[in-house]
């Protein structure tokens, strides 16, 4: 497990079923990569079919705020220096951030058989 402290942002690099999860402290809070939650799960396109699930089909049951958070502009940048081209691509304008509340609450919306082991997981 790997910690690294830079500012007020804290990373974490875990794993989970052989995928590498990156969860950022944001003023003390953690928050998953929710592509990287999507693809541990086992949903396509690396994981961006979870992203969509999360914004669009299943935003009437997660919180803005309290289950996820999206990040652009000047807080995106921030966490991609922090994390680097090999975590996220410098041409991605927005990044989909899951708080520990938000990961357990797309995992019991989730139909992944992963997804049962991972609430128990977090």
């Amino acid at each position: 497990m790997e910690h690294t402290r830079d500012n007020a942002l804290v990373r974490l690099v875990t794993t989970f079923e052989g995928h590498p999860l990156t969860i950022i402290e944001i003023g003390g809070e953690p928050h998953w990569l929710a592509r990287q939650v999507g693809e541990a799960l086992g949903y396509s396109d690396r994981g961006g079919n979870f992203v969509r699930l999360v914004t669009a089909d299943w935003s009437d049951e997660l919180i803005t705020g309290a289950d996820y958070r999206l990040l652009a502009g000047d807080e995106l940048a921030t966490v991609k220096a922090l994390l680097g081209p090999d975590v996220i691509a410098p041409n991605t304008p927005s990044l989909l951030l899951l708080t520990q509340q938000g990961v357990f609450a797309a995992s019991m919306l989730s139909r992944q058989p992963k997804a049962q082991i991972g609430r128990a997981h977090v």
